[in-house]
């Protein structure tokens, strides 16, 4: 057995993860291909991947610079993260994915520059119809909602870009410790990616959730994305994802 092989039969062993492909719309882009189109075009709110949105509106109009730190107690007025991260900076809230880090940054950042960050990635205007400037950064709005078609090209816009430096840290970061670890624990792939959990109101709580990224982290190949519709991404979108990636061949 080569060496890719059994490292790639290592880490689904390792995970051990139940998946079902029926619940997992993926889709990726061949970046050698002028971003040829494959798989499924899902659509819906994008939850925390607008926070790679909302970083690059942080830093484009100074509102922070990317040393910031935050602090992280766990809860921010009615935003809150499964555990207090800390004194973080913002590679780490991406990595991290802290809604209290975002929750506070914002406060310095205007909706008309949120606005001109989101057209910057998915050529379409960003309406503001009510709600906290939190709610739309943190991508919980309704019109925060893109397609998988939206999403592959603005991951592709970073993977490509050299001025998405900081962005690109806390992707990798995500992958290697933080929200999407058990996407690539081997690191066969070299991935670098961020999650994003949606509640849905459908006779009670109701999750769906995305996970989107490229690789290699140097020198991208492709880009790819999955929307879960049952599950947050820990359960669901993590798992159909590794199960997506590792069954194909890349290289």
């Amino acid at each position: 057995m080569r060496r890719r092989e059994f490292l790639f039969w290592l880490s689904a062993f390792y995970l051990n993860l139940p998946v079902w492909a029926k619940d997992g719309q993926f889709a990726w882009l061949d970046l050698a291909q002028t971003n040829k189109f494959y798989g499924e075009n899902a659509f819906g709110r994008i939850g925390s991947l607008a926070k790679l949105i909302t970083a690059t509106a942080l830093l484009q109009t100074k509102a922070i610079s990317s040393e910031q730190i935050f602090e992280c107690r766990q809860t921010y007025k009615n935003y809150n993260c499964q555990i207090a991260h800390g004194k973080i900076n913002l590679e780490q809230a991406i990595g991290f994915s802290c809604n209290v880090y975002f929750a506070q940054a914002v406060c310095k950042l205007s909706f008309e520059g949120l606005a001109t960050s989101f057209q910057q990635f998915t050529k379409q205007s960003l309406k503001f119809s009510g709600g906290q400037i939190q709610d739309y950064a943190l991508g919980l709005h309704k019109n925060l909602s893109l397609n998988s078609s939206q999403i592959l090209q603005m991951f592709a816009m970073i993977a490509r870009s050299n001025n998405y430096l900081v962005l690109k840290q806390g992707l990798k970061l995500a992958v290697r410790q933080g929200t999407a670890k058990n996407l690539d624990r081997a690191n066969i792939l070299d991935i670098s990616a961020k999650t994003g959990t949606i509640t849905e109101a459908k006779d009670g709580p109701h999750f769906e959730s995305w996970v989107a990224g490229y690789f290699p982290s140097e020198n991208p190949k492709y880009c790819f994305c999955l929307k879960a519709k049952n599950g947050t991404s820990q359960e669901s979108a993590i798992p159909l994802a590794h199960h997506e990636l590792f069954s194909r061949k890349w290289f």
